[in-house]
């Protein structure tokens, strides 16, 4: 049994890798594909509170992608989709409030390596028009939770729109977690979730080699 700190002289853990629900082993700062899961987002973000828990009543990330992939259905599958897995980056790394990204340095390539991850992994390709919708979606969606969850009613948030005409009800967790998956089952239908070990190995490293990450990190361009 490991029973040390992470901060040991001999590198333990030097890769940041952290120990997911199902006991997957997944290093954000330099992610692997194969490492995610959607039973460890469905989980995570069903127990992430967004607006940093200052709501007035508890509102799941995962209710929120629930939401926005619901509405997203009136476009198209794939606008669904990305709208059900915009936030899938926030299982694996903190909920950032939009207002602070700007102002943490280096948080834009940290989350567009864990998204690039993430597309990957559910081999999802989306167009420039599909990032926009579910851009706008979330902006909109802003103006609905802020009228439902906030003591200002986003008065003087000033952001532009129509609220998303969704309903908020502040799913439980374990609602949350269900209707999340119920969602995914329904838009993903071909996809299978990676076995992995029946235990957790504190010794494995489960981070991409140096070669790969490299390639992944700063993929070769091909000219054509």
């Amino acid at each position: 049994m490991v029973t040390e700190s992470y901060a040991r002289d001999d590198g333990y853990n030097a890769t940041g890798w952290i120990e997911t629900y199902t006991g997957r082993m997944v290093t954000p700062l330099t992610p692997n594909p194969r490492t995610l899961g959607i039973t460890d987002i469905a989980y995570a973000l069903a127990n992430k509170c967004r607006y940093t828990g200052h709501t007035a009543k508890y509102y799941s990330v995962a209710e929120h992608c629930v939401l926005m992939a619901q509405y997203g259905l009136y476009t198209s599958t794939e606008v669904a989709r990305w709208a059900l897995l915009h936030d899938a980056v926030e299982a694996y790394l903190p909920d950032i409030p939009r207002p602070l990204k700007p102002g943490i340095p280096g948080w834009a390539e940290i989350e567009g390596r864990m998204e690039r991850a993430v597309l990957t992994h559910f081999q999802l390709t989306l167009r420039a028009s599909t990032r926009e919708a579910v851009k706008d979606m979330d902006t909109r969606i802003l103006l609905r939770e802020a009228e439902t969850l906030l003591v200002s009613g986003g008065l003087n948030w000033q952001i532009p729109g129509k609220p998303l005409r969704v309903t908020v009800e502040g799913w439980e967790p374990r609602r949350a977690r269900s209707r999340f998956l119920t969602t995914f089952n329904a838009l993903f239908r071909d996809y299978f979730e990676p076995d992995i070990l029946p235990w957790f190995d504190a010794t494995v490293d489960h981070s991409l080699t140096a070669r790969e990450a490299q390639q992944w990190l700063h993929p070769v361009k091909t000219s054509r």
